[in-house]
């Protein structure tokens, strides 16, 4: 973060960034816990941080991830679900970095179910959410990370990119 090591240390002290002490008193902090420090604050994510690219699971009508350019696959690990249930199963035995979800029509599956479903399940409490479609679907109020109007490769690449903090680090 380019910050003193007291700025650390008060940010431990207010509790914004969980650890906890060795019997020698030295902080010590879980890698989980740090990279959500660093992606609400902004921070960009050095990349020894992470082992390989973000995974982002992505729930949407199989039509539109027909449509999906691969160009998101250039920095992102996505695993696509069309069905609800198959996608709640997958992140919960192994939370992505992100999820995006869109409305499902069959059977009837809202993003702001899922993501109160997802916030309120202790492993994905880590993972960015966002949601795509119209206001009234946000999920914002219950914990989204972000919402996007429409499915549109570039708008998702941005929105992914300044929630994982995977911009390119300069000196």
């Amino acid at each position: 973060c380019r910050v003193d090591i007291k700025t650390i240390h008060n940010w431990t002290s207010r509790g914004e960034l969980p650890h906890f002490r060795t019997p020698g008193r030295h902080l010590r902090f879980r890698r989980a816990d740090v990279l959500d420090f660093l992606r609400h604050y902004g921070y960009p994510v050095p990349s020894w941080l992470v082992n390989g690219p973000p995974r982002v699971a992505l729930l949407a009508p199989a039509a539109q991830l027909e449509a999906l350019p691969t160009s998101l696959t250039e920095d992102f690990s996505l695993s696509l679900f069309s069905e609800p249930c198959g996608f709640l199963l997958a992140v919960g035995a192994a939370p992505p970095d992100a999820a995006v979800l869109l409305a499902i029509a069959s059977p009837p599956c809202p993003p702001p179910l899922l993501v109160s479903v997802l916030r309120a399940h202790a492993g994905t409490e880590h993972t960015r959410l966002v949601t795509i479609g119209p206001p009234d679907s946000s999920g914002l109020d219950l914990g989204a990370s972000a919402h996007l109007p429409k499915l549109d490769a570039v708008s998702l690449r941005q929105t992914l990119t300044a929630l994982l903090g995977t911009q390119r680090i300069t000196s």
